[in-house]
């Protein structure tokens, strides 16, 4: 008797056409195992033989359809992944415009006669990181000298920092 090669219909983790119940089920059993599959735990959960397992893996080709499952799942988190960061971003932007608007509130009654040297210093400072940062743009920038001895460097920056901490 000669076979014919079976055609999986897609998605191809869900039951095949003239594929029994009790295959399916032991399909099911077999995808859900994720790294840990094994045709004899299979068995052994529904009690049926090892070379049983093995004929339904081969002829509904499980591995394939294993695969397949692997794939879709990992498709479909990272999909959700996605969506939870825009709307991370929606929100992050509807809080970021609603504090913009609260702190503008009365901003354009600020005398710059009265303000310090430090303090119209600050707004110009924050007003380019924002800029920067609304343009995609790095917001600090950070000078090495190659031709110095790297742990002069390091010793600089550190030193930098602590001044910059100390302010």
């Amino acid at each position: 008797m000669t076979r014919k090669a079976l055609t999986l219909k897609d998605p191809y983790w869900l039951r095949q056409p003239y594929e029994s119940k009790a295959a399916y089920e032991a399909f099911t059993l077999y995808r859900d195992m994720g790294s840990k599959r094994s045709l004899r735990a299979v068995g052994e959960k529904l009690n049926k033989s090892f070379t049983l397992m093995g004929r339904w893996s081969g002829i509904w080709k499980w591995p394939k359809r294993a695969d397949a499952w692997d794939d879709h799942i990992d498709y479909e988190a990272t999909q959700a992944a996605f969506n939870e960061v825009i709307e991370m971003k929606k929100r992050h932007i509807n809080i970021a415009t609603a504090l913009q608007v609260k702190g503008f509130q009365d901003f354009d009654k600020i005398n710059p006669e009265d303000l310090k040297a430090a303090e119209r210093l600050a707004f110009i400072l924050e007003g380019v990181k924002l800029e920067r940062i609304s343009r995609g743009e790095a917001t600090e920038i950070q000078e090495t000298v190659a031709s110095k001895e790297p742990h002069k460097v390091v010793f600089e920056i550190i030193n930098t920092s602590k001044k910059e901490e100390d302010k």
